[in-house]
């Protein structure tokens, strides 16, 4: 009893620190939490994104530029205060890309710091520095603090309200419930739903005071909401037309991944289960040797341990049962998981000579999956695949969505494909991309502001068409429009050069344009086509194969000869052009 006790005061006083014990400064906590937070800056800055890696950080990278949330400049529900935090610095810098990537940069390396601050409050020293560097290197937080999206900064700030609700419980101090209430405000400016996922904890921490100030903490949350929920609506034509840019969003990402859509929820726990494993990556060690050890595990105070069921919980069955659009989303999850971890560790691995190598082994381990891990995953996807054209569109479209977890492949791929464009005369081409995930229409629209670039895909009711256009600046995407497939795409009179830079295009205009094909130095194949004669505008039937209409002088009313490349469906094809409101028609060609 007297040792356990003794261990237990040592253990105290490691990680409380108190004043009164003289530490030499490399031992003092603040001066550990910024040497944490300088490593793990400087091994991010090395990796950062060049490129924009999807579709999401291409709407915050235009939404810098010019916000517009109907044109999903960034998409709803509309992260007005990342948009601005990066147009601060989009100031200063001079370039969207830049801006965003250095603010999840800064967000992965205060993480992690806050991270090891968290831990110090419960369990050791010695576990929490563990549980940073476990943090820190982890394959996911390192990816996600590398690239423009707004995950990891969700994580750099519900860390320390975390800190904050647990100190305001623990030492009944209002003052550090209401920065907790501050904290979530801004929080719901960067990330409208971290306000939602979150609110359960600040309740929690307000359980512990007087009605008084509760009320307090409530008008303070309120408030400080408004000042960016009112700008926000505004920005995006006002209430009536906020809620309905916000739900055409869920209908169109959630209404297929909630708990009625049943092959969504699969989905669901794929993504979370991926999430977890390759975001825990060797703190996952912890379960076995958990489960194994003779010795009790360690268990985290009683206080500890409902404050991080309230933290997880909420966020793990929205993202179970509601919606989970990609790994990021689990990055919120990962540092109770983390933490727990490296109180086991910390525990299990008793032999002094032995801790300073496993640890180093163990994060080592950690670290090389950041660039091990996305490489298998490509060559997994690649695996069994032959030179384009005969390869299957579908795993092209697959290796595309992919390579984004690769950064060097995706940097690669864009510095391959931009470069390939600007060989072009931009005023006698159009780039005809593929608008969804994988595809390039969004990527092209930033990267390529003065092109002209159409997006051509599938309807939400699976109608192959025109959906969109790039131009000057402008783009006219919208959900709406994912309902209003244009049949007909009118080329302008200057455009001699089709670029066609995505596999599923390619395929399906291979039997009505001569195609030439391209492999660019990263692998990637491209195609290009002379634009028909006489003025053409692409028609695409109704199974959505390709085909062509030449027009007279450029008249789309007086058709001289139409071409139609049928599938499957011929005869419903050749009937639906029969139906079609064309003025006059010299000659139908049916390939059946």
């Amino acid at each position: 009893m007297r040792a356990t006790s003794s261990t237990s005061v040592e253990r105290s006083v490691d990680r409380d620190l108190e004043p009164s014990v003289s530490l030499p400064w490399w031992r003092r906590r603040w001066v550990r939490a910024l040497i944490i937070f300088a490593v793990a800056a400087l091994i991010r800055i090395p990796f950062r994104a060049s490129y924009l890696v999807n579709w999401d950080s291409v709407n915050f990278a235009l939404g810098v530029e010019s916000f517009d949330l109907e044109s999903h400049q960034p998409h709803p529900p509309g992260y007005l205060g990342y948009v601005l935090l990066g147009r601060v610095i989009d100031w200063v810098v001079r370039d969207p890309v830049i801006a965003l990537t250095a603010i999840s940069v800064v967000a992965g390396s205060a993480a992690t710091m806050l991270v090891y601050l968290l831990a110090t409050r419960m369990t050791s020293e010695r576990a929490s520095i563990i549980a940073a560097a476990l943090f820190g290197t982890s394959p996911l937080v390192w990816y996600y603090s590398e690239v423009a999206l707004t995950y990891i900064l969700e994580v750099a700030l519900a860390v320390p309200l975390v800190l904050l609700i647990l100190e305001a419980r623990k030492q009944r101090r209002a003052g550090f419930l209401m920065v907790a209430a501050v904290l979530l405000a801004g929080m719901g400016a960067i990330r409208q739903t971290s306000l939602v996922l979150f609110l359960p904890l600040l309740i929690y921490g307000a359980k512990a005071f007087a009605p008084k100030v509760r009320f307090g903490c409530a008008v303070l949350l309120v408030t400080l909401s408004m000042t960016w929920l009112v700008p926000l609506i505004f920005l995006a034509g006002g209430p009536i037309n906020y809620l309905r840019l916000s739900s055409q969003l869920a209908e169109l990402t959630g209404g297929a991944t909630w708990l009625g859509s049943g092959a969504g929820l699969v989905q669901n726990f794929l993504v979370v289960t991926a999430a977890l494993v390759v975001g825990l990556h060797v703190a996952l060690l912890a379960i076995p040797l958990s489960a194994l050890s003779r010795a009790k595990s360690p268990r985290l105070e009683s206080e500890h341990r409902r404050i991080l069921l309230v933290w997880g919980v909420p966020a793990l069955l929205v993202y179970l049962f509601v919606h989970s659009g990609q790994l990021g989303y689990v990055l919120v999850l990962l540092p109770i998981g983390i933490i727990w971890a490296s109180k086991v560790f910390d525990a299990h691995i008793t032999a002094p000579t032995l801790r300073p190598a496993l640890a180093g082994v163990l994060i080592a381990i950690n670290a090389i999956g950041f660039f091990v891990l996305p490489e298998v995953a490509y060559s997994t996807v690649s695996r069994g695949q032959v030179s384009f054209p005969e390869r299957l569109a579908t795993n092209t479209l697959m290796q595309r969505g992919i390579q984004q977890v690769s950064l060097p492949r995706n940097d690669a791929h864009w510095e391959a494909l931009l470069a390939w464009v600007e060989t072009f005369d931009g005023e006698h081409v159009a780039v005809i991309a593929e608008p969804r995930d994988g595809g390039s229409f969004r990527h092209l629209s930033f990267y390529l502001p003065n092109s002209l670039v159409y997006g051509l895909g599938n309807d939400r009711n699976g109608t192959f068409g025109h959906l969109f256009t790039s131009f000057g600046n402008k783009t006219n995407y919208s959900v709406e429009r994912l309902s209003d497939v244009s049949t007909r795409l009118i080329l302008p009179v200057s455009i001699d050069t089709l670029l066609i830079p995505d596999p599923r295009l390619q395929e399906r205009f291979a039997d009505v344009l001569e195609l030439e094909y391209e492999t660019l130095g990263n692998g990637a194949v491209v195609a290009t086509a002379r634009a028909p004669e006489d003025r053409p505008f692409i028609f695409l039937g109704s199974s959505g194969d390709a085909a062509i209409e030449l027009s007279n002088g450029g008249d789309p009313g007086a058709f001289r000869t139409m071409v139609v490349a049928a599938g499957t469906n011929c005869l419903d094809d050749w009937w639906a052009v029969l139906r079609a409101d064309h003025a006059r028609v010299d000659e139908i060609l049916v390939a059946c």
